[in-house]
């Protein structure tokens, strides 16, 4: 992948005579040959996890292990 940058124009004059508008930096960078996802960082686990539980929190209520509106 490519990144370009280009210098702020300035005038016309500087333009014709130091070609002012003319310069740019690239710079060049290797890009993974795949994204990079939420589910492969620490965030992404702690979301499975937390949906783990709510899957367990699910079952428990349809089984009738814990019943809904425990209420505080």
């Amino acid at each position: 992948m490519r990144l370009k940058a280009h210098e702020a124009f300035k005038s016309v004059e500087e333009a014709l005579v130091h070609n002012a508008d003319i310069q740019s930096v690239t710079t060049h960078f290797e890009t993974p040959s795949r994204r990079i996802m939420v589910s492969d960082t620490d965030t992404g686990e702690a979301i499975r996890e937390q949906i783990g539980d709510l899957r367990l929190l699910l079952d428990a209520y349809r089984t009738g292990t814990i019943e809904p509106g425990g209420g505080a």
